[in-house]
């Protein structure tokens, strides 16, 4: 019955639902984010650990369940707090007069996620940044290993040293 509930508000919201694809976002905490960039799950804001704002499902999906007071099922395990996650789309959505920015990141698999941005970054669910400073410094510093033992390209350290140096404070 949720299944046909949530169709029924998926197919009534068609005609009020507009999306367009965006290059990069300046989120509310002052971050401009681009497609490829790496970002950094926080922890699940569900009572259970579980992620509410970042989703395994599309995004009409998941604002039919918000908007219609339906449960949203599709969250992410609390087992990926702190995964790394890839920006692969960003997209602007205006349903019922509201605007929603969502990003379809990737981690590593071959499931692609969607993360509703302003309510995940209000909660906690993401983080600001894809590296702590820490973290960002010891994942250059392995690269450079790397590089120094010839299993990676001069050209592959350079392309992470300009992903990573921009977390090191």
């Amino acid at each position: 019955m949720k299944k046909i509930l949530l169709i029924f508000i998926c197919t009534l919201s068609v005609g009020f639902i507009s999306a367009q694809s965006l290059t990069e976002y300046t989120a509310s905490n002052n971050v401009t984010y681009h497609i490829g960039d790496t970002i950094k799950l926080g922890r699940g804001s569900a009572p259970n650990g579980n992620f509410i704002y970042c989703q395994m499902g599309d995004t009409y999906a998941v604002m039919a369940a918000l908007g219609g007071g339906g449960q949203i099922d599709q969250g992410l395990p609390r087992n990926l707090s702190g995964a790394n996650m890839i920006i692969k789309k960003i997209k602007e959505t205006k349903f019922k007069g509201a605007k929603l920015i969502s990003f379809n990141v990737a981690g590593g698999n071959f499931v692609q996620y969607k993360i509703l941005v302003e309510d995940a970054l209000a909660t906690g669910e993401l983080k600001s940044n894809g590296y702590t400073s820490d973290e960002a410094l010891s994942a250059l510093k392995k690269a450079k290993d790397k590089l120094d033992l010839g299993l990676i390209k001069p050209e592959q350290y350079d392309s992470i040293k300009t992903t990573l140096v921009k977390f090191i404070k």
